[in-house]
């Protein structure tokens, strides 16, 4: 004979148990997720500062990544996470930097000009970037010089810069050929490695050269390198 009781109601703790969904209550936002962002953020940050403090005081060579780690106070693992080594934390203290003075530079050179003027222009920020960061313009020298040794997860920043470039200076000496100011001869790809060279010989010259680096007499040397080898890209008459 079948019981004439009804069933009995599941109470709403089991219910929400069960994954149904209590009335009028809304679903809380996921909140772990966005604190281990923070915390992420976070070690990014404090590796990022030791990295650049342990380069600065005691250059590429003498850096190690355990030293880095425990200034960061980091495990040496935890620093591997975010950069693949020595040389590709080198390469994390200097992009965000580079990345802002490259922007600036591709702003300035917007104003049209002689290609003297315009090249300057492009090269001002960089020097004045590393007239109160000599110690970091240095150690972009060594970025520059170790920078095809292989695709690492810095490193494609580095490459995405060095495109960039390429492409802004060849459109300046592009704009210089059409307007005649430079002989229809000149190859614009050859004329920027050739100016890059230039630029980063004088930058050399002049961080090794003086403690405090002046930001006119740098603009003044590199104006007179630079001239001399535009002076060979001129119109023959």
């Amino acid at each position: 004979m079948a019981s004439s009781n009804p069933a009995p109601s599941r109470s709403p703790a089991k219910a929400q148990r069960r994954g149904a969904k209590a009335p009028g209550v809304k679903p809380q936002p996921h909140k772990p997720a966005g604190l281990r962002e923070r915390h992420k953020q976070d070690k990014l940050h404090r590796i990022k500062t030791a990295a650049r403090s342990v380069f600065i005081s005691k250059g590429f060579d003498g850096a190690t990544t355990r030293e880095i780690a425990q200034l960061a106070e980091v495990s040496h693992a935890t620093v591997f996470l975010y950069a693949q080594d020595k040389r590709d934390l080198l390469f994390l203290v200097f992009n965000e930097d580079m990345d802002d003075v490259l922007a600036e530079s591709s702003a300035a050179v917007k104003k049209p000009g002689p290609l003297i003027d315009r090249l300057l222009r492009w090269y001002e920020p960089f020097l004045r970037f590393f007239s109160t960061e000599a110690p970091i313009g240095l150690l972009k020298l060594h970025e520059r010089g170790n920078a095809d040794i292989g695709p690492t997860p810095q490193s494609v920043s580095v490459d995405r810069r060095k495109e960039i470039v390429q492409r802004e200076l060849s459109n300046l000496f592009e704009a210089a050929i059409r307007s005649g100011e430079l002989a229809s001869t000149v190859d614009p790809m050859l004329a920027t490695r050739v100016v890059r060279s230039v630029f980063y010989g004088e930058l050399d010259l002049w961080l090794r050269s003086h403690p405090h680096p002046s930001m006119a007499r740098g603009l003044r040397d590199l104006r007179a390198a630079l001239t001399l080898i535009v002076s060979g890209m001129l119109p023959r008459k």
